[in-house]
C-alpha cells in the first residue's frame, strides 16, 4: 500500500514509481476509480491499443476517455488542424509528407490522420498525418497557441500517463511546462524499463517539481 495523498494535487505533477509485478496497473485503476468520484473529465494515456482495451475493460466506465497518445493528441486536435497547420508561423511545423520537397501550408485543403501513414494528395489537397506528425504537431500548437492552452486546461481536470516511461519525452516536456500548470498530471512507470532510455523520463524529478511516490508490494 501506499499514500495516496497526491490525488489530493491541484494542478501539477505527480508519479507512482514501480518495477515489473509491483502493481502499477491495479493502482492506476484505483486511483481513477477514486478521482471519478469527484471528475468527469479524467483522460488516460496508455502506450498500445491493447493497453487502452485492457484498462477499458477494466475500468468500465464510458465517461472516462482512454486512448493511445496518437488518439488523445487528434481528439485534441482534429478540428482544429487545417487552421493550425495553414497559418503557423514561419513552418514551424512541417509534416512528413513533405520531407522531399518544400512545403507550402497554403495548399492543404483538408488534414487527416489515420493509420499513421504520411501522404499529400495533390488532386485533392489532403494531407495525411504520420504518427511523428499529430504528435509533433501537438506540441507546436500548445507551446506557440495560447487560447488552446486554456481549453484544454478548461476540458481536463487529470491526465494519467500509463507506463509514462515508453512516452515521447517532448510530448511529456511539453504538458509539464504547459499544461501542468492549470491540471493534474499523473504518471504511472517506472522510467528504469524505458524502451528509449532517454534523460527526457529517466531524470524527470530532477527536472520537475514532482510529487512521486514508490510501489513496493507485488499484486
Amino acid at each position: 500500500m501506499i499514500d495516496d495523498t497526491y490525488l489530493t494535487k491541484k494542478n501539477g505533477i505527480y508519479e507512482v514509481r514501480g518495477a515489473a509485478g509491483s502493481g502499477k496497473t491495479y493502482q492506476l485503476t484505483k486511483d481513477i476509480r477514486k478521482l471519478s468520484l469527484s471528475s468527469n473529465s479524467i483522460f488516460i494515456i496508455s502506450y498500445s491499443n491493447a493497453a487502452v482495451d485492457e484498462l477499458k475493460s477494466r475500468l468500465n466506465n464510458p465517461v472516462l476517455s482512454i486512448s493511445t497518445i496518437h488518439s488523445f493528441c487528434w481528439k485534441i486536435l482534429s478540428n482544429l488542424s487545417l487552421k493550425i497547420i495553414k497559418y503557423n508561423k514561419d513552418n514551424n511545423f512541417s509534416p512528413d509528407a513533405f520531407k522531399d520537397i518544400k512545403f507550402n501550408p497554403q495548399i492543404i485543403k483538408k488534414v487527416t490522420y489515420e493509420e499513421g501513414i504520411p501522404f499529400f494528395n495533390n488532386e485533392t489537397g489532403e494531407l495525411f498525418l504520420s504518427h511523428n506528425d499529430i504528435i509533433n504537431l501537438f506540441i507546436y500548437s500548445i507551446k506557440e497557441i495560447p487560447e488552446l492552452r486554456m481549453s484544454i486546461s478548461n476540458t481536463i481536470d487529470y491526465l494519467l500517463i500509463d507506463e509514462y516511461q515508453d512516452t515521447n519525452g517532448k510530448f511529456l516536456q511539453s504538458i509539464f511546462e504547459y499544461l501542468s500548470p492549470n491540471c493534474t498530471i499523473g504518471l504511472y512507470g517506472d522510467p528504469c524499463q524505458s524502451i528509449y532510455l532517454n534523460e527526457d523520463t529517466i531524470n524527470i524529478s530532477s527536472r520537475y517539481d514532482i510529487t512521486s511516490e514508490s510501489l513496493k508490494n507485488n499484486y
